[in-house]
């Protein structure tokens, strides 16, 4: 806990940034003091990352002054863990943990002594990433916890981090909060920036909210609720959409079945089906086989064995993701500004980039159907039509999850998977976004989710699949679908 007299080693004062068409900062004021863990919660939009790019100075404010101070034990400077990932694909996991801040001996890099930190720090967070790996074939997961140690190798005297939990595992995660009250205890600031309320809660001294570019109040943890917190960050309750409870047994046969799907030689054997207008949740801890299943039924990675029943069909596992689309499956990736969208296009471009016939005439763009489908599907996903135009590596992480699940729309899938459709958004674009799936569900369609946030598929789902060690252990429905019954299946085995 940080002490009234600590030294401020973050001062920002009445900071302004506005970009073409938005006012994104507009007179903020905020403060970090030595040794705290300062919270900064905030909707999509609301102007945390650019507080944070103008604190580490990657952009300059329009108005307003930061001033950072060397902290009491000599060291100074910021580290930033970034929920973008800035990895370099090709390089090993130690090149990359050890790119902005190489050891050095007589003008040579000093390996030995990388290797030895690299091991230290892989010890104290809980990874087992082999140091010479190449980064790009690493998971998600494995590429954040990257993220993490060269911060952490860095010994700054405050570190920014920008939702560091968002891929990582339960135990992963406790792993970080231990290292994070160690840092402050040492004397180091954290900003630490999250959409996990309870997480911020559990961890911070102080919790700062910001709304539409201003920091609209800013007291210590102990003062906030769950509640209050929701309410200041969106000025209202955000509303959850009503869970499908009247699914009654009928003759209609699933949309899709999966049957003996194995996603390599010696994993084991995957079964379920997937009603017409169901939202199927798919439950399990990092590692558990979660994603490669809905990329195994999406084409996007090779099945070992398996078959799949579409239209009353029975096909073998998809190939590629054309033979899966053509079968009416279409996937939502986990990595959407990776796999998911292209960043330098305008969103309505990306919307159209799966459906590029529809618009084209002798291969000229008709502009204005173009401008009718990106408005239509726009709307369908409660995304202001406004915000199509917009280049898509500017718009909030919930504006961009929607142009993910719209892309597929005109496509008319009958099967829509979507890999952790709301990590990195805020608590009302999650609510958005399944009030969108459920209504896309309700035409027909049957979806999967899959996710590590546990409560939002006990909130939304109409069944959980829970998965540990690569198997499916089982399937609740109605009211057995709760946290505590998850974790049991999760690790029922376990002594």
């Amino acid at each position: 806990m940080v002490l009234e007299t600590a030294e401020r080693v973050i001062v920002a004062r009445n900071v302004s940034k506005a970009f073409p068409g938005i006012q994104a900062l507009a007179g903020v004021d905020f403060e970090l003091q030595a040794g705290e863990v300062h919270g900064l919660v905030g909707g999509n939009g609301a102007g945390k990352s650019t507080l944070i790019k103008v604190i580490s100075g990657l952009i300059k404010p329009d108005t307003g002054t930061v001033e950072t101070k060397v902290g009491a034990d000599g060291k100074g400077g910021m580290a930033t863990i970034h929920q973008e990932l800035t990895i370099v694909p090709e390089m090993s996991a130690v090149s990359n943990v050890f790119l902005a801040s190489p050891s050095s001996r007589l003008g040579f890099l000093n390996r030995r002594a990388m290797y030895g930190q690299y091991q230290e720090v892989s010890r104290r967070l809980g990874a087992r990433i082999p140091p010479e790996s190449r980064s790009g074939g690493l998971s998600v997961a494995d590429q954040q916890l990257i993220e993490i140690m060269r911060a952490l190798i860095s010994e700054r005297s405050a570190i920014i981090m920008d939702e560091p939990t968002a891929s990582l595992g339960e135990t992963e995660r406790q792993n970080l909060f231990r290292i994070v009250k160690e840092l402050s205890e040492n004397g180091t600031a954290v900003i630490y920036i999250a959409h996990n309320l309870d997480e911020v809660l559990e961890l911070c001294d102080r919790i700062s909210v910001m709304r539409n570019g201003r920091l609209v109040e800013s007291r210590s943890s102990s003062s906030w609720t769950k509640s209050e917190l929701v309410r200041a960050m969106l000025g209202h309750q955000p509303q959850r959409p009503p869970r499908n409870v009247d699914k009654r047994e009928t003759d209609t046969p699933p949309v899709l079945k999966v049957r003996g799907l194995k996603v390599t030689r010696h994993a084991p054997q995957i079964s379920f089906d997937l009603q017409a207008g169901e939202i199927l949740g798919i439950a399990g801890l990092v590692g558990s086989g979660r994603t490669e299943v809905l990329e195994a039924i999406a084409g996007v990675r090779p099945a070992s064995d398996g078959r799949i029943h579409v239209g009353g069909r029975e096909k073998p596992m998809p190939k590629s993701v054309r033979a899966a689309l053509t079968e009416g499956i279409a996937l939502a990736p986990e990595d959407r500004k990776r796999s998911g969208l292209v960043l330098s296009l305008p969103g309505h471009e990306n919307i159209l980039v799966t459906n590029a016939r529809r618009v084209q005439r002798l291969g000229f763009v008709l502009q204005a159907t173009a401008t009718v489908m990106s408005a239509g599907i726009c709307r369908s996903v409660g995304m202001s039509p406004e915000r199509v135009n917009a280049a898509t590596v500017t718009l909030s992480g919930g504006n961009q999850q929607k142009l993910v699940i719209g892309k597929w729309l005109p496509t008319r899938p009958a099967v829509l998977l979507l890999d952790e459709p709301t990590r990195g958004i805020d608590v009302g674009a999650k609510a958005e976004i399944f009030c969108t799936i459920r209504a896309l569900c309700e035409q027909g369609m049957g979806a999967i989710v899959v996710s590590t946030e546990f409560e939002e598929l006990v909130d939304n789902c109409d069944r959980v699949a829970v998965m540990a060690a690569g198997e499916i252990r089982g399937i609740l429905s109605g009211a057995e679908i709760s946290e505590s019954s998850i974790l049991g299946l999760i690790f029922e085995n376990e002594s």
